[in-house]
């Protein structure tokens, strides 16, 4: 519940699927044609028989316990202390798309145009002028009202999370019997609304990702090449160096929305690990960049430091998407620690590194988890474990005058391969995501798995 105790009361049995909330959001808040901030979604809308159908509205549910505000990076979402209601200040917004992440009801969309994150307002200028919100006013079937906070907190389909939405529901009474109501808006009109309608993106896709991607592994590179120069004096090459350091920072800021305000991204250390990423490698970059003309111990064992805390950081970054902490074979720290090894010439440590992403991923192959079944393949497999696993060791072990670059090159194959993989398993809970499972597996049950 809401620190208010007021929010969106939503009636399944009322809800015709007329998209006049869609309309409303769009028009109030002038969003243009065909974007809106609330969705309508249909529960099977072939009408599959014995399978319930109904329509299911949502926008930001303005949570007592919004996860977006405390990981914002920025300081760019606030409370409202009078309405409540959670908002994004677009001056501040660097567009880095974390809140999206960590939304599971998929509330925050990036504005490409703005280059700044969006999302319903409550239409907070409505409420403090004492009116109702836009979408809630123009529902012709009062499905949608607001008010204080009664009803059940969940209904099938709505993800449960405890970020405590300001949102409840009357649950369908006739479960096998749509809603049905003479009132619509025209059938070109919703034509084409649906038309104009931006394509729906998952929150994280390779696609929208790939810098971070890039940023990440030579990142985990440079920091594992620090190391072992630190320790043992390996050949730190400044031009090389220096150019390595340019494209991880390059590529980090075209994930930005507005890269002009980057340095926005250092204001919540103290709460989100996105900035604690970002502040440790802005300290490794630097320390490291001075490790290059002065050749001072404390520069060398700091930076080897802030790099590795830097890579922990960005493993945590991953939390909220893979439901709390625990070790993949992609992680950046792990493949640091490999290239380290390597480097130094430290076999034992090198197998020991190899062996724990070895069995993290044969883990995840055997578990049939979504990483092995959307891009586990056998090709897949073969550049992940022989290339750049088996292979190595067995050149290492067969030649012990095998060159290092040979075998970082075959290395940097399987750590590119799990990386893509990683990106592409990344699933962020949302309410289309959670309908869809539920429809599959409804339909599936009435037909006897032969849907």
């Amino acid at each position: 519940m809401s620190a208010g105790g007021v929010g969106f009361l939503f009636d399944l049995n009322r809800c015709t699927g007329c998209n006049a909330c869609e309309l409303a959001c769009s028009i109030e808040n002038e969003l243009g044609w065909g974007r809106s901030w609330r969705q309508v979604q249909t529960f099977n809308a072939a009408r599959h028989p014995g399978v319930p159908s109904f329509h299911l509205s949502t926008a930001c549910n303005h949570c007592a316990a919004a996860p977006c505000v405390p990981q914002c990076p920025a300081l760019a979402i606030r409370r409202d202390a009078a309405t409540d209601a959670v908002l994004i200040e677009a001056a501040k917004c660097i567009g880095c798309h974390y809140c999206s992440w960590v939304c599971p009801y998929d509330a925050p969309r990036f504005d490409a145009e703005a280059g700044v994150m969006g999302k319903c307002t409550f239409c907070n200028h409505r409420l403090a002028a004492g009116s109702e919100p836009a979408c809630v006013e123009q529902c012709p079937t009062t499905a949608l009202r607001f008010g204080p906070l009664q009803g059940e907190p969940l209904v099938p389909g709505f993800p449960d999370t405890a970020a405590q939405p300001a949102l409840r529901f009357a649950p369908l009474r006739h479960a096998l019997r749509p809603p049905e109501s003479s009132w619509s808006l025209p059938e070109d009109v919703l034509a084409a609304f649906a038309a104009a309608r931006p394509e729906t993106r998952a929150p994280i896709s390779l696609a929208s990702e790939w810098p971070l991607l890039i940023f990440t592994l030579v990142a985990a590179g440079l920091v594992g090449w620090q190391s072992a120069s630190s320790a043992s004096g390996v050949p730190l090459h400044a031009g090389s160096f220096a150019g390595a350091l340019g494209v991880a920072l390059g590529t980090s800021l075209l994930h930005l929305g507005r890269k002009s305000r980057a340095w926005r991204a250092l204001l919540n250390v103290r709460r989100s690990w996105l900035s604690r990423e970002v502040a440790a490698f802005a300290g490794f970059a630097a320390v490291a960049g001075t490790q290059l003309w002065l050749a001072a111990s404390w520069s060398r064992v700091t930076a080897s430091l802030l790099g590795f805390a830097f890579l922990f950081c960005a493993d945590r970054v991953y939390d909220p998407v893979r439901s709390g902490w625990r070790l993949h074979s992609a992680d950046t720290l792990l493949t640091a620690l490999l290239i380290a090894s390597l480097l130094l010439g430290w076999g034992g440590a090198a197998f020991a590194v190899g062996g724990v992403k070895l069995a993290l991923y044969a883990q995840r192959l055997l578990a049939g988890s979504r990483q092995s079944a959307r891009a586990g393949t056998l090709v897949v497999a073969i550049l992940r474990i022989g290339v750049g696993l088996a292979l190595p060791a067995l050149l290492a072990l067969l030649r012990s005058d095998m060159p290092t670059v040979w075998l970082l090159l075959l290395v940097a194959v399987g750590e590119t391969t799990d990386r893509i993989q990683f990106y592409q398993g990344l699933v962020v809970t949302t309410p289309r995501r959670e309908l869809a499972e539920l429809e599959e597996r409804s339909i599936a049950q009435m037909t006897g798995g032969n849907a």
